[in-house]
């Protein structure tokens, strides 16, 4: 028989601290909450400092089974984890929300059974490993980087298992465990050995791939799609298909209490039931969860503790706390204010003898704070739990809580950042992510490739042979005649990935002719051309003398400290470097790269501050009116408290609004103006202008950059952008340009899943989708005539959806009226034009549909898609063509990328690829894109950027040294059996320049794939001596099995005989010159090539210094 018992007044963290104080000894206490991540985060951090007991969390994978994507990873693995937890443990405070609780999974004997032991000595063969493995839900990849993924190759298994902070590596001797270790997923460098591990299955239905696709038997659709894909995304949702019986949380459980930290958990429940029930695609998947009339019955055995914030029961019971709302509401001025009075109320507090806890997460604002107080003579210490604190004092707890509250009762006063600031200062993720980079191996066979000194050829993939008596691996290339170049693995420098011109197939150059030489030459007189008008531009720059800003850090000390996060390390760099570009007297000119919502906008604020800290004004150029009043309420909100006045011009303003601000601009009055081109306009001129900040420059047409470079000429210039054209990134690259990048994503955003669909029956789906989790949709549809038609036909279908439409077209009131009730959530639907593109930031808005999509660009539709996910919620970009199949192939390919490039931060990619697709002719010019289309992008630009350095005196010829061996040096195919791995670990040997970070190279590929054959070793030395051969100026390297090596120099090699000399005789090498370029060397060693290696790194030092 349950028993009831509700309370109201709850603040902050204090329905944690009570629940705590009422919780049995030795029953455990399931707290239910809502579907928030963020919420249970809070929940939890408060619970681990009240309570020595262990907080579980039972994470959610609120995915529909008509999204088709599988569960996260790591959300599964951390479910069974705490599973595994529950099963263990007698005690317990357990978080879970609806969903998690609803969803039935493997009964508890069959979750216990199916969990992998193994320990050294064990005999436990691959194959019923990986059987084992398939049936827990673990994938098959290339490389272990996530929970839940497996790879076996020879003697050794890469698992990442459920739980686990590293992957392991397991070795085998047959079919016995040898060893079983932790690694670094980057590095693959061993970490921990460990005598035995526990695998976890990281699925909800435990089946192999043979027993699903048998299982399959009652719908022949899916059956071929199993046996064509195995268990394919969303597999985890056909339990009942297979007539799998599942259980749910409860048998887990056992007798347990209840808390819930909603108003009505029985409403909650079936609430959320009816939200599930119509997601389901069909009734047969609806047999996934259990009822909500047996999740109530089961919640309600034992003891029910109902806690809200207020009650209409009047059986409720008021919490005997005092809450933030009353205690530490404060007038937030700015933060120095702010923690003056938190200092006053902390004397306060421990007047009355309280011990009082701060609850702050970031370790830099932590900092501040203990700084602060100790002007105070107040020196909190740092702790872990409430149990640590003996008496009145203060402490710190350094996780976020929800608020705090006072207990008056046990004389504790527990604070939050939010409660004093008004904001939450959270640790981002430490995540980054490679910058941009076209990598080689991204090479498909059939792609056209250039080769530096032979031309245009077609890759025809990697080939093992022996040519002129060495062993190796060779890339194979297709030239005009069918005549094949086989290119050394050594010389991949040589190689690059054709980029050209739209639909222009390129020639395939002949190796029989000299053609390909002539066209190198006229391209480089070509290059040179360009690279002085780059050179032009630089000096011009160089030459100007602009305002140099001071270090004056008194009002950019508080803008920073009321910053609401911490920042990440990449954004702190772009910060410094426009700090230091300002304080330069050359006027700024840099570039921040950026994904949206990566921070890039609070590099813009900073420097604005530091602009107007220095009494200049700061001029923000916008493509868009929408993107123009979304920067004036981020730039009014981030500067609140402190003396700046902003404004914004566009065609929301009128010609009397824009007539005053413009004359209060002249005046000096306004310090920040924001606004599209209006702020271009020859009616307005600024008091003192010192800084302009431009949002997606390339939206701009023609004429306003005319206008704009002329603004630059004279004052500090920053622009933002999250996808570069490649013209711009090309500036940066030759150095005329300075640019920062930003690739560390905000916290818990997760990657927006993209998927195109067709027919109104799928839009319709995917907004019913949306809206029953509680969001907004945008749907693009770019064709002013027919938009009210959309709205029309949306309605029809879904009669209660709040609908409504906006574009270009419309007069300003209107569409801000429409925008206003969207951002407001008054409206579930908007049907919009590309106006959407930039600006419209709405946490709410987790799905955009855009119609037509073969029609967008590819950076275009990156922009749109950035739109939605800008939350903690998965975001959805459901690309609406008619019919995929019958688009040409740049419009398939476009959408095929799009969809590929999921991962947060693919700007740069995004900006490569668009160049590929659009071609580069129209990026460099109609004289240059017939060069262009004849060498390729890459190659072109390279010539540039060499020109450019020739002419600052900074170019330094490396050679591409030919090798000539009777080593074998290469990586077997039967030690890493996959092609493109092989290829991108040549790549990495290409790039290796020191003995360091070879070892570390060949560390890692013994750690992954088993002893180091000497082929592998081999190759290593080889190529790192090749490397210094080339830069010391070597035409030819000869190398030998007996340790003979002869060396051929460029003629306008300037190396000192002296050196050559000394380095021979430290090493121990006997050396002739056989004439004034040539050298031959006896290296006498049981290990000829490294003796080799050491001299070449020895003499390249020395005659850095000479």
């Amino acid at each position: 028989m349950s028993n009831y018992f509700e309370y109201h007044n709850a603040w902050g963290a204090s329905a944690s601290f009570f629940v705590v104080k009422k919780k049995r000894k030795g029953v455990p206490l399931v707290i239910f909450l809502p579907e928030n991540k963020s919420v249970m985060e809070s929940v939890k951090n408060e619970l681990e400092l009240f309570s020595d007991l262990k907080i579980l969390d039972y994470p959610s994978y609120t995915q529909n089974p008509f999204e088709e994507a599988r569960p996260l990873n790591h959300i599964m693995a951390a479910r069974s984890k705490t599973l595994e937890s529950i099963v263990q443990e007698k005690d317990f405070i357990l978080l879970i929300s609806p969903y998690s609780m609803l969803k039935k999974i493997p009964f508890k004997n069959e979750f216990i059974e199916s969990v992998i032991h193994l320990e050294k000595g064990q005999i436990y063969s691959q194959q019923k490993l990986e059987k084992q493995l398939d049936k827990l839900g673990y994938i098959h990849v290339e490389f272990v980087t996530d929970a839940g993924e497996y790879t076996l190759r020879g003697g050794i298994a890469d698992i990442f298992p459920a739980g686990s902070a590293d992957p392991i590596r397991i070795e085998y001797f047959d079919d016995e465990v040898e060893s079983i270790f932790t690694y670094n997923k980057d590095s693959q460098s061993r970490k921990k050995e460990l005598d035995k591990i526990s695998i976890l299955p990281v699925a909800d239905l435990l089946v192999t791939t043979e027993e699903f696709i048998e299982g399959l038997q009652s719908s022949s659709e899916l059956k071929e799609k199993a046996e064509n894909f195995g268990k394919f995304a969303g597999f985890h949702w056909l339990a009942p298909y297979i007539r799998k019986e599942q259980s749910d949380i409860f048998e887990y459980l056992g007798e347990f209490d209840t808390a819930c930290f909603m108003s009505s958990m029985q409403d909650s429940i079936y609430a959320y039931h009816d939200i599930i029930e119509s997601s389901m695609p069909n009734e047969i998947q609806k047999e996934c969860f259990i009822s909500a009339k047996e999740a109530v019955e089961k919640l309600s055995r034992n003891n029910v503790y109902i806690i809200s914030e207020i009650t209409d029961s009047v059986e409720s019971i008021p919490l005997n706390f005092a809450g933030s709302k009353t205690r530490f509401s404060f007038e937030k001025k700015n933060l120095y204010q702010s923690m003056t009075n938190a200092a006053e109320t902390l004397l306060s507090l421990l007047k009355d003898k309280m011990k009082i806890v701060f609850a702050v997460e970031s370790e830099k604002f932590t900092g501040i704070f203990k700084d602060f107080l100790r002007d105070y003579e107040i020196f909190p210490r740092e702790i872990k739990k409430l149990s640590e604190i003996e008496g009145p004092s203060i402490s710190i707890y350094r996780k976020h809580i929800s608020g705090g509250f006072i207990d008056k009762e046990s004389s504790y006063a527990l604070i939050s950042d939010m409660d004093i600031f008004g904001f939450t200062k959270r640790k981002p993720k430490s995540k980054k992510k490679d910058a941009f980079n076209t990598k080689l191996s991204d090479l498909e066979e059939g792609d056209y490739v250039v080769h530096v000194n032979h031309g245009i050829g077609i890759y025809q993939g990697i080939k093992h042979m022996t040519i002129a008596g060495s062993e190796g691996d060779f890339l194979a290339i297709l030239y005009e005649g069918d005549d094949l170049l086989y290119v050394p693995l050594h010389s991949i420098g040589q190689l690059q990935k054709y980029i050209g011109i739209q639909n222009q197939q390129p020639r395939l150059n002949s190796l029989k002719s000299s053609a390909w030489q002539k066209l190198k030459k006229h391209a480089k007189e070509s290059a040179k051309h360009i690279a002085e008008d780059l050179l032009r531009l630089y000096a011009e720059r160089k030459a100007r003398k602009g305002f140099a800003f001071t270090d004056d850090g008194s009002l950019i000390e508080v803008f920073e400290r009321n910053f609401e996060y911490t920042e990440t390390e990449d954004q702190l760099s772009a910060i410094y470097d426009v700090y230091n570009d300002m304080e330069s007297e050359t006027p700024m000119e840099r570039l921040v790269c950026g994904d949206v919502g990566f921070g890039k906008t609070e590099v813009a604020m900073r420097a604005a501050c530091k602009a107007i800290a220095c009494s200049k004004q700061v001029a923000v150029l916008v493509p868009t009116t929408i993107l123009a009043r979304q920067h004036f309420e981020t730039f009014t909100e981030r500067f609140k408290g402190l003396p700046v006045n902003i404004d914004y011009v566009s065609r929301f303003r009128s010609d009397k609004e824009t007539k005053e601000i413009f004359k209060k601009v002249l005046e000096g009055s306004i310090d920040i103006l924001i606004g599209t081109h209006k702020i271009l306009s020859k009616d307005l001129s600024f008091k003192d202008l010192g800084l302009l900040i431009i949002d997606e420059e390339q939206r701009f047409g023609v004429s306003h950059k005319e206008k704009i470079a002329s603004i630059k000429r004279n004052v500090d210039t920053l622009t933002l952008t999250a996808t570069p054209i490649p013209r711009t990134l090309q500036l940066s690259l030759s150095g005329i340009r300075d640019m920062s990048i930003i690739e560390t994503p905000p916290e818990n955003r997760l990657p927006v899943v993209v998927k195109v669909i067709k027919g109104l029956s799928e839009r319709i789906k995917a907004i019913k989708s949306e809206l029953e989790r509680g969001g907004q949709v945008f749907f693009l549809h770019n064709r002013v005539q027919d938009i009210e038609e959309e709205v029309i036909e949306i309605k029809r279908e879904l009669p209660l959806a709040r609908v409504d439409y906006a574009h270009g077209q419309m007069d300003a009131k209107t569409m801000d009226k429409i925008l206003s009730s969207f951002y407001n959530g008054e409206l579930d639907v908007l049907v919009a034009t590309t106006i959407i593109e930039n600006g419209i930031n709405i946490p709410n808005v987790n799905t955009i549909i855009i119609n037509n999509a073969a029609h967008f660009g590819l950076s275009q539709l990156y922009q749109l898609k950035g739109r939605v996910g800008r939350s903690e919620k998965r975001g959805y970009c459901y690309l609406a063509v008619d019919d995929f199949a019958r688009l040409n192939s740049i419009a398939q390919k476009r959408l095929s990328i799009i969809q590929q490039l999921s991962d947060l931060g693919s700007g740069f990619k995004i900006a490569m690829y668009d160049l590929q697709l659009r071609g580069a002719g129209n990026i460099l010019g109609a004289e240059q894109s017939g060069f262009v289309v004849r060498v390729g992008y890459e190659l072109y630009v390279a010539m540039i950027e060499e020109a450019v350095q020739e002419m600052k005196g900074e170019y330094t010829n490396i050679a591409d040294t030919e090798i000539n061996s009777n080593i074998a040096y290469f990586i077997p195919a039967d030690y890493i059996e996959n092609p493109r791995i092989r290829f991108d670990f040549y790549r990495r040997f290409a790039d290796i320049y020191d003995m360091n970070s070879m070892q570390e190279l060949l560390q890692e590929i013994e750690s992954g794939y088993g002893t180091l054959p000497d082929e592998v070793l081999n190759l290593s030395f080889i190529m790192l001596i090749k490397n210094f051969a080339s830069m010391l100026g070597a035409e030819k390297l000869m190398l030998s099995k007996s340790g003979a090596v002869k060396i051929t120099f460029a003629k306008e090699t300037k190396l000192n005989p002296a050196l050559i000399v000394k380095c021979s005789q430290d090493r121990k090498i006997l050396y002739r010159f056989i004439s004034e370029y040539e050298l031959s060397l006896a290296v006498e060693s049981s290990e000829p090539l490294k003796v080799t290696a050491d001299f070449f790194q020895d003499l390249y030092n020395l005659s850095r210094a000479d």
